[in-house]
């Protein structure tokens, strides 16, 4: 899970902005272990490449769960209408 620095200060659209920039950040990470990878097949670069996935997927989570909130939102106000 992404953590943020004064959370409870932040908005949603900040929130998703930094759950953006993980995500950016994972899969940039993802990339580079898997170049690193072919170039040696060996197990430890196996679960480098492993562990960036599982940072990949816990940052798109985070992303998705914010995306909820702001729709979930967004839903609130329009019935308040």
């Amino acid at each position: 899970m992404v953590t943020y620095e004064d959370e409870d200060d932040l908005t949603l659209h900040e929130r998703l902005q930094q759950a953006y920039t993980a995500l950016r950040r994972a899969t940039d990470d993802l990339e580079s272990e898997r170049m690193y990878y072919y170039e040696d097949p060996s197990d430890a670069n196996r679960e480098k490449v492993k562990k960036a996935k599982r940072r990949v997927r816990e940052a798109a989570e985070e992303r998705d769960a914010i995306l909820e909130e702001i729709a979930a939102e967004e839903e609130d106000e329009a019935s308040a209408w």
